[in-house]
């Protein structure tokens, strides 16, 4: 089974609780038994930003994690993207269902490894495709190059894209709506215009928080406290 770590937390002296995202059966709780013992086979290979395969044994109610083994090492540097990166982690760790199976997230979470580690990426852009592809893979979002009604999306016009609802024409221009370059920009998975990229961060705070259903993310108040303290200086 191929997967990433997402999250982890210490169980009692030596082991370790572990989040999976996997492919073929998306979010997955395991336990790895003595991870933290200084000659433990496990404990080299649980780290984030690899891809990994895992073996498990399943006859108790939480999976014990058997063996591991690397697949491939997202080489990232956590320095300067280390909240995106958990911001992403958090995003799927709370907005998925434990073994709902999700493919398309899975590969999309892959493509943006790839991207952040990319030495000319544009993290707002990788982050904002992310969004848009995880909640239109959950089913909180339609298609965005039309609107509810079937007509295309002119880049020209203005929009009000409604979570669980679909796009609808908005002529009054409400404080919600959103331009259909925007729209169209998001659903290429292309590198956002300056335009696009403001647009798009309130679109999707405010899409992801409907989805999430009042769940927090602690990584938004990492964000704005960061924001700030770069503001003072």
């Amino acid at each position: 089974m191929k997967g990433f770590i997402i999250h982890q937390r210490k169980f009692k002296e030596t082991s370790l609780f572990l989040e999976l995202f996997t492919r073929c059966r998306g979010r997955l709780s395991v336990l790895a038994k003595g991870a933290n013992r200084p000659k433990s086979i496990l404990g080299s290979d649980l780290q984030p930003l690899r891809l990994l395969e895992f073996t498990l044994h399943e006859r108790t109610t939480t999976p014990i994690l058997k063996s591991v083994d690397l697949i491939e090492n997202y080489h990232i540097n956590m320095d300067s993207k280390m909240l995106s990166i958990f911001y992403i982690n958090e995003l799927i760790y709370k907005g998925l269902l434990k073994e709902d199976s999700s493919p398309l997230i899975f590969d999309s979470y892959i493509e943006a490894l790839k991207e952040i580690s990319k030495s000319d990426s544009c993290l707002e852009t990788i982050l904002r495709n992310f969004e848009y592809s995880f909640l239109f893979s959950s089913g909180a979002i339609s298609d965005l190059t039309c609107t509810n009604s079937g007509e295309r999306i002119v880049p020209t016009l203005r929009y009000r894209v409604v979570p669980g609802g679909g796009v609808f024409t908005d002529k009054e221009s409400s404080p919600y709506s959103t331009s259909g370059s925007t729209l169209l920009q998001l659903s290429g998975g292309k590198r956002l215009d300056k335009s696009a990229l403001r647009e798009s961060k309130y679109l999707m705070r405010r899409l992801v928080e409907h989805f999430l259903g009042g769940k927090e993310l602690a990584t938004r108040n990492l964000f704005r406290s960061k924001g700030k303290n770069q503001y003072k200086r």
